[in-house]
């Protein structure tokens, strides 16, 4: 359903006195809580690549593996390291996100090694802006996002 259609049927609904850009931002607001509810397979994107790696619509990870080998992600305040202890060499065993620009992120491993990384995301799903929009919301699901 298109953000045009969602608007009208929002209207129905008895939110016709609102004005279309109000409707967008609600209709935003909702599509945005509901996929934020579950880890809804319409939002989960596998990604390989070497590291550093550039995601560039990460909510949040649900796996990184270094070929075979599961790493774990850390905040970099755990390391207590120096930045230029970030750079150490060796078998990478952890993951931590770092440089966002925009809505892109990039992941890199620590110890700094070679890594062919293949990472289990989720994404944000873009916002609805123009009429033609549509949500990634599978339509099945669409009348509980527009409630």
């Amino acid at each position: 359903m298109a953000l045009s259609d969602a608007q009208v049927e929002l209207a129905a609904r008895g939110f016709d006195y609102l004005t279309p850009q109000r409707m967008t931002m609600m209709l935003n607001a909702g599509k945005n809580a509901f996929e934020d509810a579950w880890e809804w397979p319409w939002l989960q994107v596998v990604m390989f690549g070497p590291a550093p790696l550039v995601i560039p619509d990460l909510k949040y990870v649900t796996l990184v593996k270094n070929g075979v080998d599961e790493l774990i992600g850390l905040d970099l305040r755990q390391l207590g390291l120096g930045s230029s202890d970030l750079n150490l060499p060796g078998t990478p065993e952890h993951w931590y996100l770092a440089d966002q620009v925009g809505d892109a992120v990039t992941m890199r491993v620590w110890p700094a090694g070679e890594a062919e990384l293949s990472v289990v995301y989720i994404r944000h799903s873009p916002e609805l802006v123009d009429p033609d929009d549509t949500p990634l919301i599978p339509a099945r699901h669409q009348s509980l996002w527009i409630d």
